[in-house]
């Protein structure tokens, strides 16, 4: 196999999310959490069944307690994806 192989590239899908939740102490104040994250990139097909993926995401959460925390992220991240193929 030749060192300089051509991949096949496509954009991989991209990924959203939100999430809340509350958490508390019975009797006492509950506080509330929430959170948005987006993350889009390419991936590399190696072969039919296998593609490195690349990723940048955005991460934006806020916790309610009582000191109120903002928090943003920037992220990188690598992974694998494997197709599963019927014959």
């Amino acid at each position: 196999m030749p060192l300089k192989r051509k991949l096949d590239k496509e954009l991989a899908p991209g990924t959203a999310a939100y999430m809340y939740g509350r958490s508390g102490v019975t009797g006492q104040k509950s506080y509330g959490t929430n959170q948005f994250s987006i993350s889009a990139g390419p991936a590399f097909f190696l072969n039919s069944s296998v593609a490195l993926e690349l990723l940048v995401g955005y991460i934006q959460r806020n916790s309610g307690t009582e000191i109120h925390q903002k928090n943003k992220k920037i992220g990188v991240s690598i992974g694998l994806q494997f197709h599963l193929q019927k014959d």
